[in-house]
């Protein structure tokens, strides 16, 4: 697979929703500090649930705006559920409304997870609460098909990798970067 398919994210068509997108802000120092852990390319991991929004694990998990996430230094990596049918884009819909509708405890950010996972104690999280792939990873175990690909507690870059690499249930939809337009 070549990753060089560069899309508009303003202009992704709503039947090609959900779509998983991968993250690259560069200047951050907690995103530096996650790439780093990681060795990876991706520092955050969210979902484009409905056009020109993401369902998105900050401080709370809640929607953004696509503009939160096209800026300067950014680059935006989308991949599609493949075989994707109606019942199951349903059941990922319930999922992801249910999670968006959750009391504000249940959306904050696992500050002490993402500590955990920098110290290498992937166990160490705080009930009730997730960071970003985390999120993405429960949000995908509502369907079965994922129950034994996905770990318990993922990083954004092993995501990245879970879905390069199964090209039974994802395909890379394409690429956006702020330096190429």
């Amino acid at each position: 697979m070549i990753d060089n398919r560069f899309v508009n994210p303003e202009i992704i068509p709503e039947a090609d929703l959900p779509l998983i997108v991968l993250s690259d802000f560069s200047s951050g120092v907690i995103q530096s500090l996650i790439k780093i852990r990681t060795s990876g390319s991706f520092s955050h991991v969210m979902v484009m649930h409905r056009t020109g929004f993401f369902a998105s694990q900050g401080n709370m998990f809640s929607e953004a705006k696509l503009e939160r996430y096209m800026k300067e230094g950014n680059r935006l990596k989308f991949f599609r559920i493949k075989n994707l049918t109606e019942e199951e884009r349903r059941a990922l819909s319930r999922k992801m409304e249910a999670d968006l509708a959750a009391p504000w405890w249940r959306r904050w950010y696992d500050y002490r997870g993402i500590i955990g996972f920098a110290i290498g104690l992937r166990w160490l999280n705080s009930p009730f609460r997730m960071y970003c792939s985390e999120r993405v990873a429960s949000w995908l175990k509502a369907l079965s098909r994922f129950n034994k690909i996905l770990p318990l507690h993922p990083s954004p870059e092993e995501l990245n990798k879970i879905m390069k690499e199964d090209t039974y249930n994802f395909d890379f939809y394409g690429l956006w970067d702020s330096d190429l337009g």
